[in-house]
C-alpha cells in the first residue's frame, strides 16, 4: 500500500488535506483456487487454514470515501466486503445473508440509528462480530452488541488482528460444526 498526503493551509483560515491511497486488489478467483480454503476439515492447531479461512464483512459507514478505504484495506487482507451506506440497508443485508464482520463506523450522522441497528443484531443471519469504527477513544465499557472498538486512525497491524480474531472464531465453529 502507497499513497501521498497533501497539506493546503491558510494562516487565519485552516489546512485542507487530499489524500490518495494507492492498494491492490485481492483476485476473488485466486483466493478461492487454493484446496484449504474449501476444505471443511479444519484443525484448530493450524494456524495457516485460519488465515485462509475467507471472512465476509458488511461494511457501513455514512462516508463514501471511508467506505472506500475500509474496503481496501480488508479486501487487500484477504476479506469479502459488501457496502452499506445507511442502516436501514445494512439491516437489510445482515438479515439476507450471513457475514463474519459488520463494521459500524460510529460517526453516522445519525448515531442513534446505528444503535438501533445493533439492537438489531438477534435478527442477523449467522452470528457476525461487530466492529465500530470511531474517531473516539473507547469507552470504558463498549456498548450493548458491541465486539471490538478500532480507534482511527486505523493500523494495518490492527486490521490484520480483527480479520484473525475473525478467522481464528470461524475455524473454531468450524471444527465443531
Amino acid at each position: 500500500m502507497g499513497g501521498e498526503l497533501i497539506a493546503h493551509s491558510q494562516p487565519e483560515v485552516g489546512t485542507r488535506f487530499e489524500f490518495a491511497i494507492t492498494v491492490e486488489k485481492i483476485d476473488p478467483a485466486a483466493q478461492s483456487a487454493h484446496p484449504a480454503i474449501n476444505s471443511t476439515d479444519i484443525d484448530d492447531g493450524d494456524e495457516a487454514l485460519e488465515q485462509l479461512l475467507p471472512v465476509s464483512a458488511l461494511l457501513l459507514d455514512d462516508d463514501e470515501d471511508v467506505l472506500s478505504i475500509h474496503e481496501a484495506i480488508l479486501e487487500q487482507l484477504g476479506a469479502r466486503t459488501t457496502i452499506c451506506e445507511n442502516p436501514a440497508d445494512a439491516l437489510h443485508q445482515a438479515e439476507a445473508s450471513p457475514h463474519d464482520l459488520l463494521l459500524v463506523d460510529f460517526e453516522l450522522s445519525e448515531v442513534g440509528d446505528s444503535l438501533a441497528l445493533l439492537s438489531q443484531r438477534h435478527r442477523f443471519a449467522g452470528d457476525p462480530r461487530v466492529a465500530v469504527v470511531s474517531g473516539h477513544p473507547a469507552p470504558e465499557h463498549l456498548p450493548e452488541h458491541v465486539d471490538e472498538w478500532l480507534q482511527k486512525p486505523v493500523s494495518m497491524a490492527r486490521w490484520a488482528i480483527l480479520l484473525a480474531t475473525v478467522r481464528s472464531s470461524k475455524a473454531a465453529v468450524g471444527s465443531t460444526g
